[in-house]
């Protein structure tokens, strides 16, 4: 044998050993066949940069500005799978690009059983980030573009957040505020429900398979698109992008494309497109066949604001709708047939996998080649050293899919209500809405029915992403929702009300508003009401605290700067009631133990956060806290996961909302950072004459029992011709 080759065999050995340590069965394939004619355009191929992060796409044409920006996406890499009618040298940098000649040369399994130019090329690519790296990979194509660089999704094991308490279907429409529309492959029969609005928030396990809605475009089906947008022009669907996201647990099926969709680690096995049936129904089935597969392993879907665009003429016509109608009633059955169908209990996770995919074969769900592409699909990943999922067999009467984790929290799951900012329908004109407006003053008008109150001219200035939260102390005070809905509403688009056991008592509101049950203890721990709608996860810029009985002046509130700390100043004696007296031993033992507790799970907030506090009360006493009078707080967005972390603690160690939010508000940030409302604080004698006590420059007054008020003659005077109108801003 000559050097010559025993250098070559030695460079494929090495070559193999490379290979094999990064998982890369392919290579092997290649060796063993010994087809060395490939080894040279593998190897070409094989060399790509290896990432954790991984964006999967088609393309048919020259990089466009979407798979630009995708490209330019901090972290993350992209592979751009492409087909014969693609440039045969297309290329653009940050950009792995597979033709059709490198779909075949990476010698996957998949790839032979794999229709050309299918859609279904994306399988390829996935394996492909699979091979180099990933632990997460979110797919798109080019026709969309993120509106931000991915951050929305969640990557860390576990998050807090809300998980629909409904049954049977889910519509992420509903959820951000466009009840009467639904996505592509939803079931018809479905369409009409009436959607529930309970769900429950706790810390849970992150959702395996991720979806965030796409604006202006989304995906909707034919009937949606011949119904409710003008032909050839452009829909422009609008969700809440404020409402937090939400997850949907086990028994419950929603719509899953491939548009905008990241999945973890645990869930790679499910982005093998089948081939079989047309491309605008396979993510589809996909989807739903994945979702009945998660409640064997522990795992959730999720559904994000919309984080991505599409835009694009509405084509759509009766042949569209032609081509899915099998989608709209054979989806029915195929979500009959997933919700009946059982794993045998002893199965693995990946045999529970191929017994349910011969199953939809067998029922013609799919054909008999999509049950065989997925043995080789899971032979790749086995090849690749992915690791199988561990089966937990799923159970109506308990739901493993979401497992609680508590080793931070002692808090039982809390029960919400949420409602979402309603959008306008499409199809329907712009001006509609006004409704909202409109509706806003009926509320006014159940105050107020003599008084002619007539829309603002003009725009108004309204927090859309701010969260008003305002803390209802007695049970009892939910009868006053309307009210404050009244003196709110118009400013505030997104309010979350905060109290105990409404789910006996919310039922009596003929308003549909968002509850978060939290029983505040007459409003000693009021702050568990910030904490709570913080973990819902709001895309809000901020969160503003209110109690019941602090008459907010939104008016006033527009000129305050939003990325700055609110508070209360320091409160003198000679215009409020004296401040409240915690300073005691068992506060300060208390506030000591969550200090080591601190000092034991991040030791550097420790420090940073007893160096603040102490240098804002100018001394550095370790055993030190701050009260103060707390009605009224706002923290914006980017002190939210320090100030809900310290917050939670202190709380969780028994400390009242006068000592927590004081304490952390010192602890994070500077005092001279810190922008201080100007209100007045009034006795209760004072409180009876709030005409008196007003001035339309304060930011608030406080006490105010407002239901009191509006039962006197002058108090239904002052708020008809002073304060709302103030309000609307007319």
């Amino acid at each position: 044998m000559s050097p010559l080759v025993r250098l070559f065999g030695s460079l494929i050995l090495s070559l193999y050993d490379f290979a094999s340590h990064y998982g890369q069965g392919n290579f092997h394939t290649l060796t063993r066949t010994g087809d060395m004619s490939r080894l040279s355009d593998f190897g070409r191929i094989l060399n790509g940069e290896y990432s954790d992060k991984w964006i999967v796409t088609t393309a048919n044409a020259a990089p466009n500005d979407n798979v630009k920006f995708l490209a330019q996406i901090p972290g993350w890499k992209v592979v751009v799978v492409g087909d014969r009618k693609s440039p045969s040298q297309w290329s653009h940098k940050g950009c792995v690009y597979l033709g059709p000649k490198d779909q075949t040369l990476l010698g996957f399994s998949t790839a032979p059983h794999l229709p050309r130019d299918s859609y279904a090329r994306k399988n390829i690519g996935y394996l492909y980030a699979i091979a180099h790296g990933a632990k997460v990979i979110y797919e798109t194509d080019d026709n969309h573009r993120p509106t931000g660089n991915l951050t929305e999704f969640i990557l860390q094991p576990n998050t807090t957040g809300l998980r629909y308490a409904g049954i049977n279907m889910f519509n992420p429409y509903n959820h951000f505020g466009q009840p009467t529309v639904w996505p592509r492959g939803y079931p018809l029969s479905s369409v009409g429900d009436n959607a529930s609005l309970n769900y429950v928030l706790d810390d849970w396990k992150t959702p395996s398979i991720q979806q965030g809605l796409v604006k202006g475009s989304p995906e909707v089906d034919a009937i949606v698109q011949l119904t409710r947008t003008r032909k050839h022009l452009a829909p422009n669907i609008t969700f809440d992008a404020v409402a937090p996201p939400a997850f949907v647990q086990s028994g419950v099926f929603s719509t899953l494309n491939s548009y905008n969709t990241l999945f973890t680690y645990d869930a790679f096995w499910a982005l093998l497109i089948p081939t079989t049936i047309p491309s605008f129904v396979g993510d589809i089935w996909r989807g739903y066949w994945a979702q009945r597969l998660l409640w064997e392993m522990g795992g959730s879907t999720g559904f994000f604001p919309p984080n991505s665009f599409q835009k694009h003429n509405n084509e759509t016509n009766f042949a569209d709708a032609n081509l899915e109608h099998g989608m709209y009633f054979k989806s029915e059955k195929l979500l009959e047939f997933l919700g009946n169908w059982n794993c045998n209990p002893r199965n693995s996770f990946f045999d529970c996998v191929i017994a349910l995919s011969d199953d939809m074969a067998r029922q013609k769900f799919w054909r008999k080649a999509d049950a065989e592409i997925i043995r080789h699909w899971l032979q790749d990943l086995r090849t690749m050293g992915y690791e199988e999922p561990k089966r937990v067999p799923y159970s109506r009467r308990k739901h493993h899919t979401h497992t609680r984790h508590r080793k931070r929290r002692k808090s039982s799951p809390t029960n919400v209500q949420f409602v979402p900012e309603v959008q306008v329908p499409p199809g329907v004109d712009v001006t509609a809405s006004s409704e909202l407006l409109h509706h806003h003053l009926a509320n006014v008008n159940q105050i107020c029915p003599r008084l002619d109150i007539r829309p603002p001219r003009g725009t108004h200035k309204t927090f859309s992403s701010i969260v008003l939260i305002i803390v209802l102390k007695p049970p009892g005070h939910y009868s006053n929702i309307r009210t404050y809905e009244a003196l709110y509403g118009y400013q505030f688009t997104h309010i979350a009300y905060c109290g105990a056991q409404f789910n006996k008592i919310s039922q009596t509101t003929m308003e549909k508003v968002t509850i978060v049950e939290v029983d505040v203890h007459k409003g000693t721990f009021a702050q568990n009401c910030l904490i709570k709608t913080m973990e819902m996860n709001y895309g809000a810029d901020g969160y503003l605290l209110v109690s019941e009985d602090t008459l907010l002046h939104v008016w006033t509130l527009g000129v305050l700067p939003q990325d700055r700390i609110w508070f209360i100043q320091t409160v003198s004696q000679n215009t409020s009631r004296p401040r409240y007296k915690y300073q005691s031993r068992i506060n300060a033992r208390s506030f000591m133990k969550a200090m080591i507790e601190l000092e034991q799970a991040n030791k550097t907030m420790y420090t940073t956060f007893n160096r603040r506090l102490g240098d804002n009360r100018n001394h550095a006493r370790e055993d030190s806290y701050i009260s103060q009078v707390s009605d009224i707080v706002y923290v914006p967005q980017k002190y939210k996961h320090e100030f809900l972390f310290l917050a939670d603690l202190l709380t969780r160690n028994g400390l009242p909302v006068e000592i927590t939010i004081p304490t952390v508000i010192n602890g994070i940030e500077d005092q001279r950072n810190v922008y201080h409302l100007d209100g007045r604080h009034v006795t209760r004698s004072e409180g009876s004459a709030l005409q008196q006590q007003f001035h339309k420059n304060f930011n608030y007054i406080h006490p105010v029992q407002i239901g009191q008020v509006l039962k006197t003659a002058q108090g239904v005077e002052f708020f008809c011709k002073t304060f709302i109108p103030l309000a609307l801003g007319s």
